[in-house]
């Protein structure tokens, strides 16, 4: 079975009983490569941490598909100009949603009357 960057069961517990590259029972692969670089102790002070840092934070993605999907009619270089420009006029009180994605799209590229 292979496994993915995160693991077999994506968190840390092989269930599967894997064999790591030390012989042991699998784990992440982030952590093997964290070891094997910063050895085991600072590994694992360095992953705790990383996991402390990303429980406090969100991340919201919006992709050029989703531009696409307001507007069907971009190319996907001007959905990328699109996509720019959400970003740069970003007001955290509204954020970007489906009402601003359209917005910023008309206003790049006016629909023809």
């Amino acid at each position: 079975m292979l496994c993915s960057p995160h693991g077999a069961a994506g968190d840390g517990d092989d269930r599967q009983g894997n064999r790591g590259w030390r012989g042991d029972v699998s784990a992440p692969f982030h952590v093997k490569v964290a070891e094997h670089l910063y050895g085991d102790s600072a590994a694992r002070a360095a992953i705790a941490q990383a996991k402390t840092d990303a429980a406090r934070c969100i991340q919201i993605s919006w992709h050029l598909d989703d531009m696409k999907n307001v507007r069907p009619n971009l190319t996907g270089a001007q959905a990328a100009e699109v996509l720019r420009l959400c970003k740069a006029e970003h007001d955290a009180s509204i954020g970007i949603n489906w009402d601003t994605i359209r917005l910023c799209a008309d206003r790049c590229f006016p629909k023809p009357n």
